[in-house]
């Protein structure tokens, strides 16, 4: 347990390094090109942010037997045959653009799932922190400090398809005001990997284009609320056809609790 507590204090003390570094920086120019704006994106990533992401990205891909996930997904990616992706990606229980992500890896990378975890929380870790950068760079720390005091950043440990589709879906948000297309397909990569993206994805549109008020939320919590509960369970047998475990789930309340 001390560890998860050091690697706390030591991703807010990077962060806050980044973000004083970022203060430091000279007012750039504007830039003219789509490059231009690539490049300084690019060169904005010092040396702090390297560091933070790495500590991150290790702390989770280098875990061993650690997290609810890693026998279930271990187990998968050594039984996972490579011979024939087609048939891999329709009789997988996952979505198949994570059966697609580990077949990639396998293929290139072997049979040791050291690479799986790794790559996944490499996915998982990088873009949010990207996402960070891009929206709160004079706040970093603030913004790391919440992500891992909240557990959040565990997710990556305990739902490994999750983080990555979280991860994804921070892109998404940060491309959304200028660049919808590649929003729109970033989207489409995260539901990929865990189709509860969409759902997440609807809400936060809403919130973009309708401002809550309490009075619009406590209305909007209340209707859902008596909405989600009649149809769900219509919409059991849809949810099966994504994954079975999710129609148990509904008709079982295993592993699903009111929240």
């Amino acid at each position: 347990m001390e560890a998860y507590y050091l690697v706390g204090v030591l991703a807010v003390l990077l962060a806050y390094a980044s973000q004083r570094l970022h203060a430091m920086e000279r007012t750039p120019r504007p830039a003219r090109t789509r490059l231009d704006r690539c490049l300084r994106a690019a060169s904005s990533w010092n040396v702090a942010d390297s560091l933070l992401a790495l500590l991150l990205v290790s702390f989770s891909g280098f875990r061993y037997l650690a997290g609810t996930d890693f026998e279930l997904y271990s187990g998968m990616y050594r039984r996972l045959r490579t011979d024939d992706w087609a048939a891999a990606i329709v009789t997988a229980p996952q979505e198949p653009g994570f059966t697609l992500f580990r077949l990639t890896v396998k293929t290139l990378l072997g049979d040791n799932p050291l690479w799986l975890f790794l790559l996944t929380s490499v996915v998982a870790v990088v873009p949010m922190l990207m996402a960070f950068k891009h929206l709160v760079p004079r706040h970093l720390a603030v913004a790391v400090g919440t992500w891992y005091g909240l557990a959040l950043y565990v997710t990556t440990f305990n739902g490994i398809r999750q983080a990555m589709a979280t991860g994804v879906l921070m892109l998404a948000v940060v491309c959304w005001p200028r660049h919808r297309a590649v929003a729109v397909l970033l989207v489409a990569a995260a539901g990929s990997l865990h189709v509860s993206v969409f759902l997440v994805a609807a809400v936060l549109w809403l919130t973009y284009r309708w401002r809550p008020t309490m009075r619009r939320l406590v209305v909007v919590l209340g209707v859902g609320s008596v909405s989600l509960a009649v149809a769900l369970p219509r919409l059991a047998p849809l949810l099966g056809m994504v994954n079975p475990r999710y129609l148990r789930y509904v008709e079982t309340g295993t592993g699903a609790g009111l929240g």
